[in-house]
């Protein structure tokens, strides 16, 4: 994969309240989706892994990946999420959010699959992330959904460079975590630098 080639095209951006006890069957996406644990506590299942979501944990769910999601204990869960193209393809307008199983998809309904390109960097995100940066990628996040919602001229434009910003960041973190023998004072200096940027007036 050419990293300049990217092009991400974003199908949903919203922030999700949960104030009831919910369930999520299993399903797989034609897509991918980050969904990140602001409020409240949830247990998600992907393939065979279980996982305990907290606030300030990001799940990434990739295509065709088994996944479901129970909403844990009796207070709010808030979980702002992103389903995403890594890159733009024709059909993306027209592509929907799935939740059904791969045996119950249609031919049709299987063209949609998109491959699953992030599969190419290394380390290879996990599925699962207790993030370091939680307040960087928060705000981009929620820059991204506010962008979404808003439809001003050319948003399109600006939400690609915010995600590709948030990957950025995402990427980065995941470097460091799984090089922590290479983690300097360069990874401090960057967070300061990005907490300076979303503070500056």
């Amino acid at each position: 994969m050419n990293i300049q080639q990217l092009s991400p095209y974003i199908r949903i951006a919203m922030d999700s309240y949960i104030p009831f006890p919910w369930f999520l069957e299993e399903r797989v996406l034609f897509d991918y989706e980050l969904l990140y644990v602001k409020e409240g506590r949830i247990k998600v299942t992907i393939e065979d892994d279980v996982f305990i979501g907290e606030p300030g944990d990001l799940f990434l769910f990739r295509p065709k990946q088994r996944h479901s999601i129970r909403k844990l204990g009796t207070e709010l869960v808030r979980q702002p999420h992103l389903h995403f193209d890594l890159f733009y393809k024709e059909d993306s307008p027209d592509v929907k959010v799935s939740f059904k199983k791969l045996e119950d998809m249609t031919a049709d309904e299987m063209k949609w699959f998109r491959n699953d390109d992030l599969d190419q960097f290394t380390p290879q995100i996990p599925s699962h992330i207790r993030l370091r940066n939680t307040m960087v990628i928060e705000r981009i996040i929620f820059e991204i959904i506010k962008e979404f919602q808003m439809t001003l001229p050319f948003y399109e434009m600006n939400i690609k460079g915010l995600f590709l910003q948030l990957l950025n960041v995402l990427l980065r973190e995941n470097y460091w975590n799984c090089n922590p023998h290479l983690v300097t004072n360069m990874g401090e200096m960057e967070h300061a630098d990005l907490l300076e940027t979303q503070y500056r007036p």
